[in-house]
């Protein structure tokens, strides 16, 4: 998990956005570690990966949505670009 003291330690001071997109990303990898790969499909279904108009998402490699939990849920299946 972030520690403040992590926080302290980026380049510049962390805006409240900064903080609440990293802790969100912290979420994320954490149940990615804990669950398997597979549980990308949960970050289009649960809330604690919404944090107001921030949201997690997951993309392959090769540019697929896999997941999503905001405005990007209707290129779950495609590609974010063509």
């Amino acid at each position: 998990m972030v520690e403040q003291e992590d926080l302290a330690n980026l380049p510049h001071a962390a805006t409240k956005d900064e903080k609440r997109a990293i802790i969100l990303l912290e979420k994320a990898v954490q149940h990615i570690e804990q669950q398997s790969e597979d549980a990308v499909t949960d970050f289009s279904s649960q809330e604690r990966f919404i944090d107001r108009e921030l949201y997690v998402f997951a993309l392959r490699i090769d540019g697929r949505f896999l997941a999503s939990g905001g405005s990007s849920t209707v290129l779950v299946g495609g590609y974010g670009t063509r």
